[in-house]
């Protein structure tokens, strides 16, 4: 196809679709600049509104302790501090689970245990009680000794008179420690 337009007239025309082109542009662009403007409104109004609330309240706790509160002010600070360590929670050193995985790591199959008990008393100790039937007495005796060496219970105790009988023995162990 032949292009019968002179050379001069491209030039206006493509001259005026580049002008055309930023306009559009920056049509589009004051749009999305006012868009944005109404949009942020709301968002500036509520953070104003937020930075009056916390001057009004940082003006209200300055005028309520003045030189004179000191006393007041470490009265309460104490009692906080007293209601803190109340709350304060420290993590156990040792996990019960882990206590009782050890006591079935230990025992024999000349050993049933039945019952664990876990009682807390003192500061940080346990009296833990372990009852169940024994076979024969040096099965029970095993038991007790390796419970003894497992390092968690600083006294084992076996009452004597588990070891009255020779078969089937009922026992109930008992042992302290720190865990």
């Amino acid at each position: 196809m032949y292009n019968l337009l002179p050379q001069i007239q491209k030039d206006v025309l493509l001259r005026e679709y580049r002008t055309r082109l930023v306009i559009v542009a920056l049509f589009f662009f004051s749009l999305t600049l006012t868009v944005a403007s109404a949009l942020i409104i709301p968002a500036v109004l509520l953070s104003s509104q937020r930075e009056e609330s916390a001057t009004r309240r940082l003006d209200a706790l300055t005028s309520r302790t003045g030189r004179g509160d000191e006393k007041e002010l470490e009265k309460i600070l104490r009692e906080s501090k007293s209601v803190l360590a109340l709350l304060r929670h420290e993590a156990p050193k040792t996990l019960f689970h882990e206590i009782l995985m050890s006591m079935v790591a230990v025992k024999t199959s000349r050993i049933s245990l039945v019952n664990f008990s876990f009682v807390p008393s003192g500061e940080g100790t346990f009296q833990a009680e372990v009852s169940g039937i024994a076979k024969d007495r040096t099965g029970l005796v095993a038991f007790v000794k390796a419970l003894e060496q497992t390092g968690f219970f600083t006294a084992v105790t076996a009452p004597i008179s588990d070891f009255a009988k020779d078969a089937h023995i009922e026992f109930s162990i008992h042992a302290a420690g720190a865990f």
